[in-house]
């Protein structure tokens, strides 16, 4: 085996450590037998550890440097593939945490919105339900006020109309009393009064008259006990046949006053 000047210097100085190591106890030696033979005495003996040197072989040694070297790099690179793989861990629980918070921060805000959101809708309900009782409370007492007032209207109508009637029958009762003085002074004046007419003696008539004037029809209500008392007055009012100044009254007037009307037939004269 041919050795090159690298594996040449390792051999070389171990070679010379020996060497020099059995020069050193050969001196040693001699130094102690002269010490024995001037004084005489016994040297005490020199205790030379020796060590075995061996020669390794360099392939082997560099072969097992390089595979301490890639066991302490595979060592190192796992060492920091595994603090790699903790950080990244670690990063991804951190990540997990941060995610969760967020989830739970964006649950939580959404959950918040939704109540904001139903308490925004129940708000809106109630003033929508208070705007619509009070809308109908206006409309009802509008309603109210309205018929209030309808009613104070008609009440008003009522009480001016009734005050107009009240007004024009006082009115046309003026003008009936003094048509029937007329009627009862003209049917005087055409009664021919019988011998057996008495003091007290009175008749009630029913006499239908026409728009005209005219008599339609004279009968008695109610005699007097005396048929020819009666009598006499029923030919009293037939003689005066029309009463011309009845046409001056309106259609209502004369509906409702001489159309058919009673008369007490009672002459003055009977009194003297």
């Amino acid at each position: 085996m041919r050795l090159t000047g690298k594996g040449l210097k390792i051999y070389l100085v171990p070679a010379v450590q020996a060497l020099l190591l059995h020069l050193l106890v050969l001196l040693l030696f001699l130094s102690g037998w002269e010490a024995k033979s001037n004084n005489d005495v016994k040297p005490l003996p020199n205790i030379v550890k020796a060590r075995v040197l061996t020669m390794e072989d360099p392939i082997a040694a560099r072969k097992k440097k390089e595979e301490a070297e890639r066991k302490a790099a595979a060592k190192r690179a796992a060492e920091k593939k595994k603090a790699v793989q903790t950080k990244q861990k670690k990063e991804q629980e951190k990540r997990k945490k941060a995610e969760a918070k967020r989830k739970a921060e964006h649950k939580k805000l959404a959950e918040r919105k939704l109540v904001e959101a139903k308490k925004k809708k129940a708000e809106q309900q109630r003033k929508q339900e208070q705007a619509k009782r009070l809308k109908e409370k206006q409309q009802r007492e509008k309603q109210l006020a309205e018929q209030f007032q309808r009613e104070q209207e008609l009440e008003m109508a009522r009480s001016l109309d009734e005050e107009s009637q009240f007004l024009e029958s006082q009115s046309d009762m003026g003008a009936v009393m003094s048509y029937v003085a007329l009627i009862q002074s003209r049917v005087i004046k055409n009664w021919h009064r019988p011998l057996s007419a008495r003091n007290g003696m009175q008749v009630l008539l029913m006499i239908h008259l026409v728009p005209t004037g005219e008599v339609n029809n004279v009968y008695v209500l109610k005699g007097s006990g005396n048929a020819a008392f009666d009598r006499s007055a029923v030919q009293a009012v037939q003689r005066a046949d029309k009463f011309e100044e009845l046409q001056k009254l309106s259609p209502r007037q004369f509906d409702a006053n001489f159309r058919q009307f009673k008369m007490l037939f009672k002459p003055e004269d009977l009194i003297r």
